[in-house]
């Protein structure tokens, strides 16, 4: 009898979690229920399969705050805090949540998840030439950088930040950069530049970091898959990946010894780097440094960067 005089001062609150945009009810979404008046938080809860979460007995006549706390992806953390006054038993509120604005198209698979399937990330073109005849990598950091708002140019990250080490010879011999080190020549060169792999244009973002307060990092993802890239894709994070300029098979026709070793490598001709954008169906979007946004089919664009030694890196 006690019990059931205690629970007429009290009501419950439940919370539909749906998607803006088709109403799917969005799961494991989390929420904290805050006393208006002392700030403390009086419940924690999290949504079901059905996108619905009920907390557990609640003082009527109280106003409390509902924060989301937690969301799954791909969808956008609600920020507004919404203020409600309790003062019925069975108190129902519904929050909206919706996927950024690059994310063109998904769907609910049957496990309730939600699947990206359309991606187009405002990066804008920016050409290498014909400052950078030989500077594909640079530039392709360049536009991410610029992406993520840092205020830099491809030729500033090329003479200041970028790691080169220029050809020489000797007993006949060329000698160059290891790739994997530094870029091997001048990209300001048509007839002395010639390419770098992804290290060393991480190596250039740290750099340039490091004098520019970036709260950004650069990873060597190398060796990423095509799904790897399109779940980075759908976070938002454009991929600069390596492929060849003609998107044939490598030429690994061209030779030279690394510096201060006798060990000599053998390097593509056709080198190329490309920031991914997107994807749709079967095509894939990129910003190349020599053309600006093309579309490539994606099969063909992975087979090639497969070819080409799986080299990718991302600023994130």
């Amino acid at each position: 009898m006690i019990a059931d005089f205690l629970e007429q001062d009290r009501g419950v609150l439940t919370i539909v979690s749906v998607d803006v945009q088709h109403g799917y009810p969005i799961k494991n979404t989390k929420f904290q229920i805050i006393d208006a008046e002392t700030n403390e938080v009086v419940d924690v809860i999290e949504t079901s399969i059905e996108g619905v979460a009920a907390t557990g007995l609640l003082p009527l006549d109280q106003s409390y705050y509902v924060q989301q706390t937690n969301v799954i992806e791909p969808y956008q953390l609600n920020l507004e805090q919404h203020e409600l006054m309790f003062s019925i038993r069975n108190n129902r509120i519904t929050i909206e949540n919706d996927v950024p604005s690059f994310i063109k198209d998904y769907k609910r698979t049957m496990e309730k998840n939600i699947e990206v399937t359309a991606v187009q990330l405002p990066v804008e073109s920016i050409l290498q030439t014909p400052e950078l005849p030989n500077g594909c990598e640079v530039t392709a950091l360049a536009a991410v950088l610029d992406y993520y708002g840092y205020e830099t140019n491809k030729l500033e990250l090329a003479d200041k930040y970028m790691p080169k080490v220029a050809f020489t010879r000797s007993n006949n011999r060329l000698f160059g950069a290891d790739p994997h080190q530094a870029y091997a020549g001048d990209p300001r060169s048509e007839g002395q530049g010639f390419f770098t792999y992804a290290q060393p244009i991480v190596h250039t973002a740290e750099r340039y970091f490091a004098e520019h307060d970036g709260s950004y990092t650069a990873e060597n993802i190398s060796g990423s898959s095509e799904k790897d890239i399109y779940q980075l894709l759908s976070k938002g994070i454009p991929v600069i990946i390596w492929t060849t300029v003609d998107m044939k098979e490598p030429r690994v026709n061209y030779s030279w010894h690394i510096k201060g070793t006798n060990e000599k490598i053998n390097v593509p001709t056709n080198s190329h780097t490309v920031v991914l954008t997107g994807f749709k169906d079967d095509s894939v979007f990129a910003m190349d440094p020599l053309k600006g946004r093309v579309t490539y089919q994606a099969e063909h664009l992975f087979d090639i960067y497969e070819q080409a030694g799986g080299h990718a890196m991302v600023v994130y």
